[in-house]
């Protein structure tokens, strides 16, 4: 059986998302007993219960995978994109987004009622 890079890089990108969405940064139940070593770098942080922060602006996932193959994901809190965009620039995206989110709830409506299958 093979490992899925991809399957896993998302799970990790769901979670990064979850974390920019909510300020949450999950602990790990784990790192209960981290080497002293790894606890004098001041740029590191080793949570072994979950904090809720004042807000993310962002985060960095890395993906690797057999055979020198990985990547890496630089995620920005949408903020930060929004406030780069003239108001009308930023009208015309609420607008579009507006009607793509129609169509997707109608869409996953008529799913769930039968009218088309989910993929």
């Amino acid at each position: 059986m093979q490992h899925s890079k991809a399957g896993a890089a998302m799970f990790m990108l769901n979670g990064v998302l979850q974390s920019l969405r909510t300020g949450i940064v999950p602990g790990n139940c784990n790192a209960d007993n981290v080497d002293d070593e790894f606890k004098n770098n001041k740029y590191a942080l080793y949570l072994s219960r979950t904090i809720q922060t004042a807000g993310i602006k962002a985060a960095m996932l890395s993906s690797f995978g057999f055979g020198q193959v990985g990547g890496e994901i630089l995620v920005v809190h949408p903020d930060y994109l929004f406030a780069t965009l003239q108001r009308e620039q930023l009208e015309e995206y609420n607008n579009k987004l507006s009607k793509r989110n129609l169509k997707a709830n109608r869409y996953w409506q008529d799913t769930l009622a039968g009218s088309y299958t989910f993929v």
